[in-house]
């Protein structure tokens, strides 16, 4: 552990956000302090911080550097961020309410209690929306819409570390809590995933900062990931599902697990086919689908490739690319019979079987003006 001194040595600026996860792991190691101890002055799990500092995840977001700068003791100024007590700007104070005058000797413990009152009522408030109907799994008063918006921003927050840990989490219990959250997606029971799965991030996030060499875990939260992402595909709330999806992606390539990184790159591959960016659609979804781990025996494999070669079928067609359509339709067709039938997938897209490929094939012709 540090001193509590301020960092001894100085770093280099820097003015857009690259290469503050370099300055973030130089101070921390400067002051000997482990990934768990800077987690438990941020708020972040250990694993966050390590992508934070490979620069997995990007680390440009003002008040997350803030955070950093105060729990390594230096400057934000290193981050490219003005000092907190900067001049405020001219005319910011028209758009304020006017403060009543303290002296200069209370204002910082002011500014520190006013800061934990604001976090204590932005957690009752937190507990007050996560009330009864949602912890019962019955349908917000809001409605579906309701559900879904709560849901985003739920998912949100976990994913952006802002979830309640848990005070203990079997990895044994995850795989149950992710069937049932499974269960609740498949039946559009928005209400229950509003606070199952931010749940799940949360605790897959805690249990990987305690084991980060246990595959299995981290397997499964990449299999949460890709749920999110699916979820968030459905909501089409396309900025959290490329987010989700990278992250499953990551996660399930760094443990060798073919299958949920070839489910996280055709969510990917969806999201890129959304935005308009056909070419790099079907880059995504080719490139995994021809994986290694993906020509194996294994029927499941197999199927997520036929998978993945389908997607991009579809994707050609959206493009107005007839021949290339046809080309993977039919190379995903022969994928599927040799399976020698279909292969339910339950937890990625359903599954391969000659129907599922033929009712592609309609889509796709119909969207090319057949």
């Amino acid at each position: 552990m540090d001193s509590g001194q301020p960092y001894p040595s100085p770093l280099p600026q820097i003015t857009d956000g690259h290469g503050s996860g370099a300055i973030v792991r130089s101070a921390r190691q400067a002051q000997r302090m482990t990934l768990a101890d800077l987690g438990r002055r941020t708020g972040y799990s250990a694993a966050q911080i390590s992508r934070y500092e490979r620069g997995i995840a990007p680390l440009t977001d003002v008040t997350v550097l803030r955070r950093f700068a105060a729990a390594l003791t230096i400057p934000p100024q290193i981050f490219g961020l003005m000092p907190e007590d900067a001049p405020t700007p001219p005319g910011a104070a028209l758009s304020q309410t006017r403060a009543p005058r303290v002296s200069r000797e209370t204002r910082e413990d002011g500014d520190k209690v006013r800061r934990r009152q604001l976090l204590a009522h932005l957690a009752v408030t937190a507990a007050a929306a996560a009330g009864s109907a949602a912890t019962r799994g019955q349908a917000t008063p809001t409605g579906a819409a309701g559900a879904g918006e709560l849901l985003v921003g739920r998912v949100r927050d976990a994913m952006l570390g802002l979830g309640t840990l848990p005070a203990q989490q079997s990895v044994d219990r995850l795989p149950k809590d992710l069937a049932v959250a499974m269960r609740d997606f498949h039946g559009c029971r928005y209400g229950r995933l509003a606070g199952a799965l931010p749940r799940l991030i949360t605790a897959g996030h805690a249990v990987t900062a305690d084991r980060p060499d246990d595959a299995d875990a981290n397997a499964l939260l990449a299999e949460i990931y890709t749920l999110a992402t699916r979820m968030l595909i459905k909501l089409d709330d396309q900025q959290l599902g490329w987010m989700a999806a990278d992250r499953a992606q990551v996660i399930a390539g760094a443990v060798g697990n073919a299958l949920i990184a070839g489910e996280a790159a055709r969510n990917l591959a969806v999201l890129a086919r959304k935005a308009g960016w056909h070419a790099q659609a079907m880059s995504i979804a080719l490139t995994a689908a021809d994986h290694p781990g993906l020509r194996s025996g294994n029927p499941r494999h197999v199927a997520e490739r036929g998978l993945l070669i389908q997607s991009a079928a579809y994707t050609a067609a959206k493009s107005g690319d007839r021949a290339t359509m046809r080309n993977l339709t039919e190379e995903a067709a022969a994928i599927a019979a040799g399976l020698g039938g279909g292969t339910l997938l339950r937890d990625h897209g359903g599954g391969l079987s000659a129907t599922t490929v033929n009712l592609h094939r309609i889509s796709a012709e119909y969207s090319i003006g057949e």
